[in-house]
């Protein structure tokens, strides 16, 4: 017997996707205003993440923020595309950079795992309070404590290198 046959059949890897089962998850956040609410205040968040952590929207910004969230959100709530978007994004970096991606990556993580932001935060209400208040207020370390050789920075084409901030 191959080893795919004994496989549980709910856990074997599926031949084409259930379109299906998607359309009706979409179908359930259109007519759930609360459902819908939520995901556009996810895609909110993560651009505000970008500006509270300091990290670019380059390809080594994304890179580090999902770093970053992955620490923050703990292992009870760690989302598998966040595990795969980042360990995809360090090993696809540019030839010469992955260790720095690594470390980069590693570093930012950290900095994750020490920050505190609560889920039900009101984001509307703190958008006219100073940067540096909201990074105190949440934990988040500076980005020179956390990344002392500099961000790191480059184009997918191009060795990715650490620039001060």
């Amino acid at each position: 017997m191959s080893h795919f046959k004994q496989i549980e059949p709910e856990s074997r890897p599926r031949k084409r996707p259930d379109w299906r089962r998607a359309a009706r998850a979409i179908q359930i956040m259109r007519l759930d205003p609360a459902r819908t609410w939520r995901a556009e205040r996810q895609n909110c968040l993560h651009d505000l993440l970008h500006v509270i952590t300091g990290y670019s929207q380059a390809t080594a910004g994304e890179t580090a923020l999902l770093a970053f969230t992955d620490g923050l959100l703990g292992p009870r709530f760690r989302l598998r595309v966040i595990r795969f978007g980042m360990l995809a994004s360090v090993f696809t970096s540019p030839r010469g950079s992955i260790l720095r991606c690594i470390h980069f990556a590693w570093r930012a993580r950290q900095r994750g795992i020490q920050a505190r932001i609560p889920f039900s935060y009101r984001w509307e209400e703190a958008l006219e309070r100073p940067l540096l208040e909201i990074r105190k207020e949440f934990g988040i370390v500076p980005v020179e404590v956390a990344h002392p050789n500099g961000l790191l920075r480059g184009s997918p084409d191009a060795p990715w290198t650490f620039q001060p901030e």
